[in-house]
């Protein structure tokens, strides 16, 4: 890493490194009476057995075209983890739904894609006033050089 060179890069860096310790002391001084196994313990118990299907939801979800950017089904995975860990549910199972709901999602998006094709993205991306992938420009200058792509 670069040292800064200017002084308004050393005063921006110094700013943010500011900010991190007082929001580290913050939150250390916020939450220090915070119990995380009981917290986990109590969530456990709230959830129970519809973890499974929040894991496998979510799952299913994160893996779709695009939804992964909003759903946080990684968090929720390894928090289902966690209660597994701590007795409520079975690890085994909550693995083979998560695995299983993933390659689902995953298999879903593909076909979506397969069916919908390119063209649909590009025409959305139009609509939305954006401009072409670089795929797409790549694949008309393939063409108008007359390259042969394999």
């Amino acid at each position: 890493m670069e040292l800064p060179k200017t002084q308004g890069d050393r005063i921006r860096w110094g700013v943010i490194l500011a900010l991190i310790v007082a929001g580290g002391w913050f939150v250390s001084h916020q939450f220090e009476n915070l119990d995380l196994e009981q917290l986990l313990v109590d969530v456990s118990e709230t959830l129970g057995d519809w973890t499974y299907l929040l894991a496998g939801l979510l799952a299913f979800l994160e893996t779709g075209a695009f939804v992964g950017l909003v759903v946080p089904g990684e968090t929720f995975v390894i928090l289902a983890g966690a209660v597994a860990g701590v007795g409520e549910t079975n690890v085994y199972v909550t693995i083979a739904i998560v695995w299983f709901s993933a390659w689902a999602g995953d298999s879903t998006s593909f076909m979506i894609g397969r069916r919908l094709g390119r063209g649909f993205i590009e025409r959305q991306a139009r609509s939305c006033g954006s401009r072409p992938s670089g795929s797409s420009r790549s694949r008309g200058t393939s063409r108008a050089t007359g390259e042969r792509r394999s």
